[in-house]
């Protein structure tokens, strides 16, 4: 792994080796630049959010603020090694430069494996927090998720770095040795990840849907959870790229496609999972089209019922719901509007 951090910490300068304009390792590198650009953006503003609504950071942000460190050292990792001539047929790469590009996807492996499924964790994490409800198994269901999703991690982590043997024959084939059957073992990777992207994604609708909501604030908190669809498509997408990659004859550049997609879902799921803090902003910026609300989490000493004032959050409505389905106590739903504050601010916010 030495000779992988050398070329890291190497200044990046795209020189005469360059790929060009028009070819597919070119087209990653601006996704990658674009991408990675709109994945900062948004975790910025996602912590900024977080600190002006409830002024800590809880367990899901450091999560997903990790995710995004390990997605941008894979971005940077796909910009070197197509400096290096990744994505370019081998004979055309110096042997020198073909040797670094393949190290440097080697090691985008590892990184994609940990930056797509910390993004997962911190999904899981963010709906214990809203969704915090024994309803349906929910809060059991998602940390038997959490647990299998860590496991799997460090697993496919330990499979990868060991594909081959010895080590460096999984960059360079030529060397005697053995691998896995690596079409295998993309296929079932890919197939496991797009699983749990659908459970995920499909996880919050029985709780949303037994809540005694109007279809409107319904509506908006499905649409807030189905942002996952494009998580779906990508790794979907992604997979239908694995067979030829993995068989590819020359590594260098049939495994361009496959690599593309990676960046493109890894990067998705980040955006993805801090879209809906945006609206704080914007509610700023077009306040007719994300019009603010007011309320108040105060709750009456009398009443069985946790009261709002002129509340049009779903958030808050969301929490008398799931305290009335379940017959919880007062101290029990001030509980949970204290633990929510925050999110029910960042989804339907009012800045005052």
């Amino acid at each position: 792994m030495a000779p992988i951090l050398d070329h890291l910490t190497a200044p990046i300068a795209l020189s005469a080796r360059s790929f060009g304009l028009g070819g597919p390792a070119s087209s990653m590198v601006i996704i990658d630049i674009v991408m990675t650009s709109v994945a900062v953006a948004l975790v910025v503003n996602r912590v900024i959010v977080r600190l002006v609504t409830s002024e800590k950071l809880a367990s899901d942000d450091f999560v997903i603020i990790g995710s995004l460190i390990i997605c941008v050292a894979m971005n940077v990792v796909n910009v070197v090694a197509v400096n290096h001539g990744y994505g370019r047929p081998s004979f055309d790469v110096p042997e020198d430069d073909l040797k670094i590009a393949l190290e440097l996807y080697f090691a985008l492996q590892m990184l994609y494996r940990v930056t797509i499924n910390m993004t997962k964790l911190s999904i899981l994490l963010l709906y214990r927090k809203i969704f915090d409800t024994e309803r349906f198994r929910f809060k059991f269901i998602c940390d038997v998720l959490f647990v299998y999703i860590m496991l799997y991690t460090v697993a496919t982590f330990i499979v990868t770095i060991f594909q081959c043997d010895p080590i460096p024959k999984a960059w360079a084939r030529y060397l005697p040795g053995t691998c896995v059957n690596l079409t295998a073992f993309w296929y079932a990777n890919a197939a496991l990840h797009t699983l749990t992207d659908v459970i995920i994604l499909l996880l919050p609708i029985p709780v949303i849907k037994g809540l005694k909501l109007p279809r409107r604030q319904k509506l908006a908190l499905n649409l807030v959870f189905a942002l996952g669809i494009f998580v779906c498509g990508t790794s979907i997408a992604r997979m239908l790229t694995l067979n030829t990659s993995s068989k590819a004859s020359d590594v260098n550049e049939g495994t361009i496609l496959s690599t593309l997609w990676t960046t493109i879902e890894a990067n998705t799921a980040i955006i993805c999972a801090c879209l809906p803090m945006v609206r704080i902003p914007l509610s700023k910026i077009i306040p007719s089209l994300f019009p603010t609300f007011q309320y108040s989490d105060s709750i009456s000493d009398t009443s069985s019922e946790a009261s709002t004032t002129k509340s049009n959050s779903p958030f808050i409505t969301t929490w008398c719901s799931l305290r009335n389905s379940r017959s919880s106590s007062i101290s029990e739903t001030q509980t949970m509007l204290s633990n929510s504050y925050g999110l029910a601010n960042i989804i339907f916010p009012t800045w005052g």
